[in-house]
């Protein structure tokens, strides 16, 4: 193994020891590490906030041609928990066993954070010269919504000021030879239904009580769920992005006291997931909301609404390019939705392609899982692949 290798490894394992795991990330070490990071390729960084506590990296790189459209390399700081008591080891030491690199972080997304600079790094410690500028953006928040960092940056206009042509962003792992990249997601809407209704003594029968709207809204949203599963199971062609999935994933009752069993309450809510499939209209989602609260008499809010849900066009200059260098690289991938969401739907609204691409197959899927991992020797071919297609997609 070469020395440049053993120091991105070794800057790798610096990254995921820094514990940005919420709900207090540590965000202040990890933009201090990034910083001297980038100094080691004589690279122009620089941190703001745009919402207190929750600083933005920013690499620069100016292109030969500045007033084309530039390229944007994206990826969040922030991780998730995780439980130590399902780890072989701890999720912050960055331990390596067997060539695998155990830690939070290691495939969501620490990973292509580290491959984006590295890759970037050497293209320019070889005297490599960029046609298009270069953004390389490590954002806070992405876990939690991404609502203090890439939404930020694009309601700012900060975004639109960079004149971003195109952008890179996550994927996930494949457990197969191939390499998974996403074009699109599922856009997330977070509803929260709230219902009012008559209360008394548990021992009568009191009609039209909160808890009764909230169950018939539970039914009605299970049926809908119950039609995708159904859609999904019996077209073996289909897959998870190709239909609507909606979980229920909270129920509440007010009542004076928790002791207070016979009491039945005056309001109920009920908050559901659901992921909305870009290959169909979002009217339809609309509509069963709008059903459900007329029929069942209740109310609802968004607690995160995405109203637009472009895709990334396949045949685009972009793409195309992209999927050039990787044939050239040898390597075969498998053009997908994402089932969740990044911050890639951010700027997807704003008519920017986006290519969600983690350069890691052979690979199980750990993200937000226990004895998260990846293979050393992945990483490394990913700093490698990440040179050939981000140098190519600069010349076009």
């Amino acid at each position: 193994m070469n020395s440049k290798d053993e120091r991105v490894l070794n800057k790798f394992k610096q990254y995921l020891q820094i514990q940005t795991v919420h709900p207090n990330p540590n965000y202040e070490e990890a933009i201090k590490f990034l910083e001297n990071y980038s100094k080691e390729f004589l690279l122009n960084f620089e941190s703001f906030e745009l919402v207190k506590d929750n600083p933005i990296g920013h690499i620069f790189i100016e292109g030969t041609e500045p007033n084309i459209p530039s390229i944007l390399l994206n990826s969040h700081i922030d991780v998730v928990p995780a439980d130590t008591n399902n780890w072989k080891f701890d999720p912050f030491s960055a331990k390596e066993e067997d060539n695998k690199i155990y830690a939070r972080g290691t495939q969501d997304m620490k990973c292509v954070g580290i491959q984006h600079l590295e890759s970037i790094g050497r293209l320019v410690e070889s005297g490599f010269k960029f046609k298009r500028s270069i953004h390389i953006t490590f954002v806070p928040g992405e876990e939690v919504g991404g609502h203090v960092g890439m939404e930020m940056l694009v309601k700012s206009g900060i975004i639109k000021k960079w004149n971003i042509g195109v952008a890179f962003d996550e994927g996930l792992a494949n457990p197969s030879e191939k390499f998974t990249v996403f074009y699109g997601e599922k856009a997330p809407w977070w509803i929260l239904f709230t219902a009012e209704g008559n209360v008394g003594h548990g021992s009568q029968f009191i009609e039209n009580t909160a808890i009764q709207k909230i169950y018939s809204v539970m039914t009605k949203l299970t049926e809908f769920r119950n039609k995708q599963l159904e859609i999904l199971k019996k077209d073996p062609n289909k897959t998870i992005s190709d239909v609507h999935t909606l979980n229920i994933t909270q129920i509440k009752a007010a009542t004076p006291s928790e002791k207070s069993i016979n009491v039945i309450p005056s309001k109920a809510t009920l908050a559901c997931d659901i992921r909305i499939t870009p290959k169909k209209s979002m009217e339809e989602i609309q509509k069963l909301i709008d059903e459900i609260c007329e029929s069942c008499n209740v109310q609802y809010q968004f607690l995160q609404h995405t109203p637009i849900n472009n895709l990334t066009d396949l045949e685009s200059q972009w793409f195309k390019t992209f999927e050039s260098s990787c044939k050239e690289l040898g390597i075969e991938i498998e053009p997908q939705i994402f089932p969740a969401a990044t911050d890639s739907r951010y700027l997807r609204q704003l008519g920017i392609p986006a290519i969600g691409f983690s350069p890691m197959n052979n690979t199980p899927i750990l993200l937000h899982g226990n004895n998260e991992f990846l293979d050393r020797d992945i990483f490394l071919k990913g700093v490698h692949y990440f040179m050939k297609i981000f140098s190519d997609i600069s010349k076009i």
